[in-house]
């Protein structure tokens, strides 16, 4: 099957909104990487199975519209169908891919929301794997209540 086929297997009539960045093998199942346009940039970087429906991870972007002249993505939010198995490693490693060589982007940040509170380590430890510089803000009895990423691409 060639990259056209690939996308129209995954996504149907709205294949063309996509672009395959690749593909990986996780426990036996072969994976693609894809990317959905949005404009000028594409916003989130999906991970599909052709054989399960629904068990789509994603990484969603959002252009910083604050601070455009400084070229900022943020990451929204990442979705993975299973925790620990390496799908959001494998999302993050395409994202900054796409990031560094097919966009002006330079900077990619993020927020690490309360609701994410008890597994900030799990988190800390994933973001500096990937080269983000992490801090977070603590509460009076030093407890981390929320956190920011920080990436330097270019």
């Amino acid at each position: 099957m060639d990259n056209q086929e690939i996308l129209e297997k995954l996504f149907g009539y709205k294949a063309n909104q996509y672009k395959l960045l690749g593909s990986e093998t996780v426990e036996d199942r072969k994976y693609y990487i894809c990317a959905l346009k949005d404009e000028k940039y594409y916003s989130m970087i999906l991970m599909k199975n052709l054989e399960e429906r629904g068990s789509d991870s994603k990484l969603n972007f959002i252009l910083d519209h604050e601070r455009l002249n400084d070229k900022v993505m943020k990451i929204a939010d990442i979705q993975v169908y299973e925790k620990c198995k390496g799908q959001g490693s494998i999302l993050m490693k395409y994202a900054i891919n796409y990031l560094c060589t097919e966009t002006d982007i330079r900077i990619i940040t993020g927020f690490l929301s309360q609701q994410d509170a008890d597994h900030f380590e799990r988190l800390e430890h994933f973001y500096k794997k990937f080269g983000f510089q992490v801090s977070f803000a603590v509460d009076m009895q030093g407890n981390k209540i929320s956190g920011k990423i920080k990436k330097i691409i270019k």
